[in-house]
């Protein structure tokens, strides 16, 4: 599975971070702890990347790779936003510039209905400036869902569409855009944003799905603007934390066999993690750790006989390894943005073995003070996703003193 947004990622987290944490051209003399929410409207227009044949409509040799042996270059969208302005009543509320966060709704057309379909999206969002000016502002956007209504892979009528293989896909999407405050209660918008489906392995075939384009909004306010409060910042008490998550998962293999072309075979992950972080800031959280995995899918083959199929079997230190790895998470409030890249110290060496360093790229929530719950894509050349882990786990924090 590619995914060509993963270093727009480590770029925006940085972003955030060095954005300014106090608006200009606001007052923020009057205190207004109102629930400020807002709709808008966007309709955007672009390019489908084209990571692998399919999207061309032939290979090199001018053989066909879908069904209209054409190119799949052109996609547009509209949305609905449903959100809630923030004020500063809270810490990371002014933390993070005062951002405007919610629900929306997408619709996508490929043009291609028959081999892709018409797929919506139901994504979280966070809108930030990263500056501020009278009227005008600059911001970024995130937004992580769930897409569904795809046409997914068939190997009797749709056997040409490799790039998603499940009827639903995760959904993520990161831009920027120019706002222009047009009254107390409309703004308007023009942006750019990047676009990425894919189910992260978990059914094959999963090449992914990537898009660019032009942004256009509009937005109301059910309410005039707030009043942003402007309280002074406490200083960061410096802390550390020991965190121990356990990370399940599931990989699949596709095999073409004599039997039956495609036969999808799910195999077990499995990963434990110890890291060690400081906490430097409000924001910010470095550390190291080490990783215990086991992945079902090494070296994977099946028998089939008598039109059974059935794993073969191999030691299960064959499938062990051990990495370690440098850690960040950008934190906001309750939630973080992780940012891992190991190196395996341990592991046996078998041919077509993933590379000797990888990613992991997640989000963390605690649901309590010191207990989270989370979702990583384990990935390796910044470009390939090996497969999504559920985490669950538990920390102990001090005071550094």
């Amino acid at each position: 599975m590619k995914i060509c947004i993963y270093l727009n990622i480590v770029s925006l987290v940085w972003a955030i971070n060095v954005s300014a944490l106090e608006p200009e051209g606001t007052d923020t003399t009057t205190a207004n702890y109102n629930k400020h929410y807002a709709i808008k409207l966007s309709y955007q227009a672009g390019n489908v990347f084209p990571t692998n044949n399919f999207y061309r409509g032939t290979d090199s040799h001018g053989n066909q790779t879908n069904k209209n042996a054409a190119p799949i270059k052109y996609y547009h969208s509209a949305s609905m936003q449903i959100g809630r302005q923030t004020d500063g009543s809270k810490l990371w509320q002014q933390l993070y510039a005062y951002p405007y966060w919610g629900i929306g709704l997408s619709g996508i057309n490929f043009f291609n209905q028959n081999e892709l379909g018409t797929p919506s999206a139901i994504y979280a969002f966070i809108n930030a400036p990263f500056r501020r000016w009278e009227k005008f502002s600059l911001n970024y956007e995130i937004g992580f869902g769930i897409a569904f209504n795809w046409q997914p892979f068939n190997e009797d009528y749709n056997y040409y569409q490799i790039v998603i293989g499940s009827k639903k896909t995760a959904y993520f999407d990161a831009g920027l855009d120019i706002t222009y405050q047009l009254s107390k209660r409309f703004n308007a918008s023009v942006g750019y944003s990047l676009t990425h489906f894919s189910n992260g392995g978990i059914v094959q075939p999963d090449y992914g799905v990537n898009l660019g384009g032009l942004k256009i909004g509009i937005k109301y306010l059910f309410k005039d603007r707030p009043q942003f409060i402007k309280k002074e910042i406490p200083e960061y008490k410096k802390e550390n934390e020991w965190l121990i998550a356990i990370n399940p998962g599931i990989k699949q293999v596709i095999f073409d066999t004599a039997y039956r072309k495609y036969v999808r075979v799910n195999y077990k992950v499995l990963g434990i993690t110890s890291t060690y972080n400081w906490q430097t800031h409000h924001k910010s959280k470095w550390g190291a750790g080490i990783d215990f995995s086991y992945d079902g899918a090494i070296n994977a083959q099946i028998d089939i006989t008598d039109n059974k199929i059935s794993k073969v079997e191999y030691p299960f230190i064959d499938k062990f390894s051990i990495g370690i790895y440098p850690s960040y998470e950008l934190v906001c409030n309750k939630l973080s943005i992780i940012l891992q890249s190991g190196i395996y110290i341990l592991r046996k060496k078998i041919n077509g073995r993933a590379p000797l360093f990888y990613q992991r790229i997640g989000v963390k929530y605690h649901i309590l003070q010191n207990a989270f719950i989370g979702i990583n894509v384990r990935a390796f050349e910044f470009t390939v996703a090996d497969y999504i882990e559920w985490s669950i786990g538990y920390r102990i924090k001090w005071d550094r003193n």
